[in-house]
């Protein structure tokens, strides 16, 4: 059975070659329109007509104090003057000391030393040449090498010997012959017998070098707290009457925002004194709009950047389903107002205004003045500046935008420090892993490595003559860079259990080589960790140099460090009262 199929198409035909006729749009049947306006329900709509201006007046006020590690007001809080337009606030809180000595930054001091050279050279100093290697000639290591020196900082050291200065001892007689902080009033040092104008300069110059190569803190000026494996510190800005304190204590990511700061209401860190900032925006507001949305011209051809029609969404992806629907429903309603914030700022909207066509001006209040128990977003929470951190926030809000000087993006080396700190069921214990540390020369070193040749150089030639039967150890041997975590109960009263670094018995390892060798476990200082910092996934934290440049064109190379969850448990080995076959070793009776 055979089916028939017609079909019947309606469209315009425009024979004109100019299409003058299709372009002009024209209305044969006004009434038919009208009533299919009123069908559909248009004329249900309320009487307003489009925005047109928008006149928005803003205050904001800078930072300009920073307070490095906790807060603590039993002891007294001041800050340091900052200016956000001259340094990240990621370097401030990230950087550390760099050691300069020559045992710990053999590199250093060898490329210091070579740039002083270079110095004289462009400057047509080279006679003086003799003179500053015979006073500064780098020395070689103790003999025998220690065993904790790695192969290539050993062979970068003979290949220097006598040939470069040292540039470590350079700068140490340089700085004291050039104080700070005014460096051009100082002279050549008196054991050098020299007096040149150019090769003060020269000096000048070099020591300016020097201090520029690194983003260093001052004198414990280091945010860094060992228990909480984590930086603290406090920004503030002026306000009418005191301050605004801003205090990030939980920061290890790498990345600072808004989120990452609580508000301490009641405290001050001394900064200036300074009104707030006044200013005011008149623009046109602009409708808000994504890619696919249907056009709201007549001729203008929408974009096929989203195309909704292959959007597959389950009745659970709620993200999806709502920005469908605010793309093809809603977004008619909102409108968008560019605002150019400074960096390092709080601001505050203080008032909105809207004009339409008609000339009928709204004020556009702010959510909390209406409700106060909806949520908005950006807002600081204030914590109580007498509680400890880890209590729980007020219902106290700072409504303010705050915007933080904070790096976009930065060029990372590889770790030059790794420590993995896990839990080891089996022992009932923890253990601060060292997987890498910096070497003399500045590069990282497998700890496990150093452990293994340590092993294969201590061997001894087995008996000819094995004997049979049992030996008792008291426990058996854990590698060298494995650090033990022994709970402890918390001091000053407190009830929760910390970590205590330990060491573990190991005559058959050298002094040198046993225990922490690196910065984030070497402390002299008694390290108490939070037991809750050690979960059961482990925590890793490394230390990497950064480079990066900021908003007024300056280039800042710091040392900062990062923490990130680990893997999985581990173990150790360790075990207790080992009785096992003896199948070789000295004859004993």
């Amino acid at each position: 059975m055979a089916s028939i199929t017609s079909w019947t198409r309606l469209e315009p035909r425009a024979r004109d070659p100019k299409m003058r006729a299709g372009l002009a749009a024209r209305i044969r049947d006004p009434l038919w329109m009208i009533s299919r306006q009123w069908q559909i329900g248009e004329f249900r709509g309320h009487d307003g007509g489009s925005a047109v201006n928008s006149l928005l007046k803003r205050e904001s006020t800078y930072l300009n104090c920073f307070h490095p590690g906790p807060l603590k007001e039993e002891e007294g809080m001041s800050g340091t003057p900052y200016n956000p337009l001259s340094t990240p606030l990621e370097v401030l809180a990230e950087q550390e000391l760099i050691p300069l000595e020559t045992s710990k930054n053999l590199s250093l001091a060898v490329e210091a030393g070579l740039h002083f050279l270079r110095l004289l050279a462009s400057r047509g100093l080279g006679e003086y040449r003799r003179t500053i290697l015979e006073k500064y000639a780098l020395a070689g290591p103790d003999e025998p090498p220690p065993a904790s020196l790695d192969p290539n900082s050993l062979r970068l050291w003979q290949a220097m010997i006598g040939r470069v200065p040292d540039g470590s001892k350079l700068y140490h007689d340089l700085d004291r012959s050039f104080p700070l902080p005014e460096r051009s009033e100082g002279g050549l040092p008196p054991a050098w017998g020299i007096r040149d104008e150019g090769l003060r300069e020269a000096a000048i110059a070099w020591l300016a070098w020097y201090e520029q190569l690194f983003d260093q803190p001052a004198e414990n000026g280091s945010c860094w707290v060992d228990e909480r494996l984590e930086y603290q510190f406090a920004v503030s800005a002026p306000a009418q009457e005191g301050e605004h304190v801003l205090l990030s204590s939980e920061y290890a990511d790498g990345h600072l925002d808004w989120y990452s700061f609580d508000y301490h209401p009641g405290i001050s860190l001394g900064a200036q004194k300074g009104a707030p900032e006044s200013s005011s925006l008149n623009v046109v507001p602009a409708h808000a709009a994504s890619r696919g949305m249907p056009a709201a011209r007549w001729w203008q051809f929408e974009d096929s950047g989203s195309d909704f029609g292959t959007v597959e969404a389950a009745p659970e992806d709620l993200t999806r389903l709502m920005w469908m629907q605010f793309a093809l429903l809603h977004a008619g309603d909102w409108l968008l107002i560019p605002v150019d914030l400074p960096v390092g700022s709080l601001n505050w909207i203080r008032s909105l205004v809207v004009t339409d066509t008609f000339g009928t001006e709204t004020t556009i209040n702010p959510v909390e003045d209406g409700e106060p128990s909806a949520p908005r977003l950006f807002r600081l929470t204030a914590r109580d500046s007498s509680a400890p951190p880890e209590a729980k926030h007020r219902e106290e809000v700072l409504n303010a935008l705050f915007l933080p000087p904070a790096l976009a993006h930065s060029l990372h080396s590889k770790p030059v420090e790794e420590v993995l700190f896990m839990r080891d069921e089996m022992a009932n214990m923890a253990w601060a892993v060292e997987k890498v540390v910096q070497s003399s020369c500045g590069k990282p070193v497998n700890r496990q490595e150093m452990h293994d040749r340590q092993q294969r150089r201590e061997m001894q030639p087995p008996p000819e003559v094995p004997r049979t039967g049992v030996s008792y150890r008291l426990f058996s041997q854990v590698p060298s860079h494995w650090i033990p975590l022994l709970p402890v109960r918390g001091t000053d009263g407190e009830c929760s259990v910390r970590l205590r670094r330990g060491r573990m018995q190991r005559p058959q390892v050298e002094e040198e080589l046993d225990g922490a060798q690196g910065y984030l476990l070497g402390s002299e200082q008694p390290l108490l960790l939070y037991d809750e910092q050690v979960p059961p996934t482990g925590v890793q934290v490394s230390r990497v140099f950064q480079y990066s440049r900021w908003v007024n064109g300056s280039t800042h190379l710091w040392i900062g460090r990062r923490k990130r969850s680990g893997r999985s448990q581990g173990s150790s080995g360790l075990s207790f009262d080992i009785i096992e076959p003896k199948v070789k070793g000295p004859a004993t009776d």
